[in-house]
């Protein structure tokens, strides 16, 4: 019955370890199925900048900083842009060579959103460990 537990324990270890090796090639996998879409589809990062945008609240000074790749495609829309931020009084659009192509991060007088590829991955990968480690019941 001993070796039956440490059996038990030994393969409830095995697993708990593939899960992180797991969730890591999982986020890898999604990360190269995103940079792919979005090199092929311009309209991704034109969805994720209107999306940073609409979560700004300060209206005074706004700043949208795109990958190169990115800049003129987005500058084609800034009207379109500025609309969302109704009432805008200062909207730029510029080049930033640490904004991977499809992000964004829009800056403002009062803080900044953070709307790179990269990040949403890494917050999405620390949410999903952190809901693995929760849900594995401490070993007895």
């Amino acid at each position: 019955m001993e070796t039956l537990n440490e059996s038990v324990k030994e393969r409830k270890k095995i697993i708990k370890d593939a899960e992180s090796e797991i969730l890591r090639l999982a986020i890898r996998a999604a990360e190269q199925i995103i940079r792919s879409e979005v090199s092929l589809h311009r309209d991704v990062c034109l969805n994720i900048v209107s999306e940073a945008i609409n979560r700004v609240s300060d209206r005074e000074q706004v700043m949208v900083k795109v990958n190169r790749e990115d800049a003129e495609y987005i500058k084609r829309y800034k009207d379109r842009l500025a609309g969302i931020l109704d009432g805008v009084k200062s909207f730029s659009i510029l080049e930033d060579s640490t904004i991977e192509p499809g992000g964004c991060v829009v800056e403002t007088n009062l803080g900044y959103v953070d709307a790179r590829i990269s990040t949403k991955l890494r917050t999405l990968e620390e949410s999903l460990q952190r809901m693995v480690s929760e849900e594995t019941p401490a070993e007895e």
